[in-house]
Parts: structure tokens; sequence; C-alpha cells
């Protein structure tokens, strides 16, 4: 069932719109209450939003000019925009970590004056307990 998307009443003195930005195109999906197109008038820029969920119809005002209550698009309702098939993950195995015997002990950082000070001193960090 199509739906007509109009110009709402912005102001009590506001009569005129204009038409700015349209923020969906024709036939893509909407949610209900979503923007779809930028109304522009001589204090604010605001946006309409979608009275339903569906797809953007037809265009009926691209840009320029509208007055309150004109019908700037027609939404069909409930129709919904083609689901792309789910995609099914790849399982694949594992990666395998390798694996350390507990005798390895990784070579602590050493700070480059901390280096300096065990070369004058002749000595190799496994000689040295870290703190």
């Amino acid at each position: 069932m199509a739906l007509e998307v109009k110009i709402p009443a912005v102001g009590e003195s506001i009569t005129e719109v204009e038409i700015g930005t349209w923020l969906k195109k024709e036939g893509e999906a909407v949610k209900a209450d979503e923007p779809l197109v930028e109304l522009v008038t001589d204090k604010a820029t605001l946006e309409l939003p979608a009275p339903a969920a569906g797809v953007l119809g037809k265009i009926l005002i691209p840009s320029g000019q509208a007055k309150v209550g004109d019908v700037v698009a027609m939404l069909e309702e409930g129709a919904a925009a083609p689901v792309p098939a789910p995609v099914q993950p790849v399982s694949s195995p594992a990666p395998s970590m390798p694996t350390q015997s507990a005798t390895a002990v990784a070579e602590p950082k050493v700070m480059p004056a901390a280096e300096r000070a065990m070369a004058q001193a002749g000595l190799t960090p496994a000689q040295l307990e870290p703190t």
C-alpha cells in the first residue's frame, strides 16, 4: 500500500518550504522515522521523517519550493528491499601456536644506559638478576 509523504506544518506563519537534499534515493529501503529529505525554511533546516517502514517509491518534488500539505514522495509501506543471502562463515583450523619449552627464558630488555654499564663491567644480561 502506498503512503503519501507530505510536508508537515512546521510553524504558524510558515506556508512554504524549500526542498533541500534528499537523504534517500528512489527504491531505497527506509525505517519508520528515518530522515528522507531536508526541508529548509527561513529560520531552520528540518529533516522530514518517513511515516512508516518501507521502500521510497517515486519522489514527486525533487527540489524547489513546496507548500505545507504538498505530497513530496510516495512510500511503499511494508515493501522490503531484497535482503542479501547470509554469508556462511568459513571454518578454518585454528592457527597452531609455537610451543616454548619451560626452560627457555626470554632475555630481558636492557636499556641503553644499562648496556653501557654492563659493557664497562664486562657483564652480560644473563649474569644479572632483573628487578
